[in-house]
């Protein structure tokens, strides 16, 4: 549903929204979600602003989640018209694979699910050159953490210092639309040393999306070219009906 420029909607289990529309540049951040009650996030950010364009955030197939990522994709890179059902327009696979536009970048632990449905749907990852060598997507542990959430701590209260080295006041320099992710972070304590949620019930799958993004914003400019790693690895190993293809993750 399409209403004052802003699409929101659902497929299956998973809530979306976009509300940048024909952004020069798009970064993703997946969180993959692991065991329990964690929840299958995207966050979208315009490369230049940083600001949040979409959402797509529950708990579901993979299938679902893909395809609602393609659709905010979508969205916020091409005509409203691709999305709308009856009406004739550019078919969307073809939009997003053609397209130079966007950086996906998916936290790999839990990932190979998501990203092989991603890649049925002409969704290319990213790989992230700071990692270990063929490494695609980005891990979420104690050494990557602290990165994501000074990402954070950046993009909303600003450097703690200028060009010159002279102390900023802190400002807000983006716009978060989502309310779930502001409450995500608004839940956040620093305790031993580290940042987590305030209470064990609490989540933060959104908030290592924004993470991911920003973290991966940075790396626009010099960013490898994406590719589609498990259709590939799949390839190399004998395609489809072999075996070692089952048990294949990101490389």
């Amino acid at each position: 549903m399409v209403r004052n420029g802003e699409l929101y909607d659902h497929i299956g289990k998973f809530r979306y929204w976009a509300w940048g529309r024909r952004a020069s540049g798009v970064v993703v951040g997946i969180a993959s979600a692991g065991m329990g009650a964690d929840s299958k996030c995207a966050v979208f950010i315009d490369v230049e602003s940083g600001d949040q364009l979409g959402q797509v955030h529950g708990q579901g197939l993979e299938s679902e989640f893909a395809a609602a990522v393609l659709t905010v994709l979508c969205y916020i890179l091409g005509d409203a018209a691709s999305i709308e059902p009856g009406r004739k327009a550019e078919d969307p696979h073809r939009l997003v694979c053609e397209s130079s536009r966007y950086y996906l970048m998916i936290e790999r632990q839990h990932g190979k699910g998501i990203a092989g449905e991603l890649e049925k749907r002409g969704i290319a990852l990213a790989k992230d050159a700071a990692t270990q060598a063929g490494a695609w997507g980005v891990s979420t542990d104690r050494h990557s953490r602290p990165v994501y959430f000074d990402r954070i701590a950046e993009a909303i209260l600003g450097t703690a210092e200028d060009e010159e080295g002279r102390q900023r006041a802190p400002a807000p320099v983006v716009r978060i639309h989502s309310s779930l992710l502001v409450s995500e972070l608004r839940q956040l304590v620093e305790r031993d040393g580290r940042v987590e949620p305030q209470r064990a019930s609490q989540h933060d799958d959104l908030v290592m999306a924004y993470g991911i993004a920003l973290y991966s914003r940075r790396r626009w400019n010099r960013r490898p070219a994406l590719e589609f790693p498990v259709r590939q690895a799949a390839n190399r190993s004998g395609g489809k009906g072999s075996r070692r293809s089952d048990s294949i993750g990101l490389r």
